[in-house]
C-alpha cells in the first residue's frame, strides 16, 4: 500500500505509449523510432515528439556537444 503511489508514478514514467517515440542519433535528418507494437495513442505521441523535435535545433546541439567533448562528429568518424 505504501509503495502503490511510487509504483504508479514509475509506470507512468516508463510507459512507452506515453512517449510514443524517440529521436535516433547519427542521422542528418530527424528520425523518430516508435515501438513496433505501437497503437494509435503511441503513434499520436510519436508524431508530437517529431513535431516538437523539428521545432528545435536538437541535431545541431548534439553535434556541438560532441565537438566540445572531443568526440568525433559525422564527418570525422568516417575519415
Amino acid at each position: 500500500m505504501m509503495l502503490s503511489g511510487g509504483l504508479k508514478r514509475l509506470k507512468e514514467v516508463t510507459d512507452w505509449e506515453q512517449y510514443g517515440g524517440a529521436p535516433i542519433l547519427g542521422f542528418d535528418r530527424l528520425l523518430i523510432k516508435a515501438h513496433g507494437r505501437s497503437r494509435a495513442r503511441a503513434i499520436a505521441n510519436a508524431v508530437k515528439v517529431a513535431a516538437k523535435a523539428s521545432q528545435g535545433a536538437w541535431a545541431q546541439e548534439v553535434e556541438e556537444g560532441l565537438r566540445q567533448s572531443g568526440l568525433p562528429t559525422e564527418g570525422e568518424a568516417a575519415g
